[in-house]
């Protein structure tokens, strides 16, 4: 609750008090009126206002590229998890000049850059570490080849990976992404080639501003509440209102 850790009761602050706290704290109290069954669905009323603007946007709404783009293809926003559940092998970088993937997706790679190894080599192998599936190792990569696996050649690498559904290995390049620390970062310049690159490294990301989000048109409005929900001390905008200037 808002007594924990020391956290002031918000219904006693004003509202400069919240706007100095570093952390917020408890802002909003849903409390139940009555038993609520196991499975039950809790509905949340935006009120009539968000209600009849929804209905207007439904009736009116075009589905346009985010970007608004000029292209002549069809855009059609695509998400990156599922279209990497149907996908089996991962196209080089050659292939998707000529059969392209989704305008808003790029292939990824988890691969564990570690700035203090002594990278001389042109080209590194991928390896398998307890870390190397941490979202913080998930990097963007341009496929640049494709090699199957030779049966009398598989080794412990791939054995861990006895569900992939192909039987390919890939090189890749190693890109930077936005919110690496310094040490996390490939320098600038270097061409970082991995190969050995198991299927199941390599996913689908989406860009930046080109989720359904940030289409032009989506839909955007205020979740109405009602004032009585929200302590008096709070209400300096309708207190000011009424005592005028």
């Amino acid at each position: 609750n808002s007594t924990q850790h020391d956290i002031p009761n918000p219904h006693e602050m004003t509202i400069q008090d919240i706007k100095e706290m570093k952390h917020a704290g408890l802002m909003l109290e849903f409390v139940a009126t009555r038993d609520i069954q196991e499975g039950e669905e809790i509905f949340l009323d935006y009120g009539r206002g968000w209600e009849a603007a929804w209905k207007d946007h439904v009736s009116k709404w075009q589905k346009r590229h985010p970007k608004q783009s000029s292209s002549s293809r069809d855009y059609s926003h695509t998400y990156a998890s599922l279209f990497d559940e149907q996908t089996g092998v991962i196209k080089t970088h050659f292939e998707q000049q000529v059969e392209p993937y989704p305008d808003n997706l790029f292939t990824s790679c988890y691969y564990n850059y570690n700035h203090k190894h002594n990278y001389q080599k042109k080209v590194h192998r991928w390896e398998m570490t307890n870390s190397t599936f941490l979202y913080s190792n998930l990097r963007p990569c341009i496929v640049l080849d494709r090699h199957e696996i030779s049966k009398d050649n598989n080794n412990n690498n791939h054995d861990t990976f006895e569900n992939d559904e192909d039987n390919y290995t890939y090189t890749v390049a190693i890109q930077n992404r936005y919110g690496l620390s310094n040490h996390q970062r490939i320098p600038q310049g270097d061409k970082h080639i991995v190969n050995n690159v198991p299927r199941r490294a390599l996913t689908f990301s989406g860009k930046i501003y080109l989720s359904d989000q940030h289409y032009a048109e989506a839909f955007r409005h205020e979740i109405n509440l009602p004032d009585d929900v929200f302590p008096t001390r709070w209400m300096d905008l309708k207190r000011a209102s009424k005592e005028g200037p």
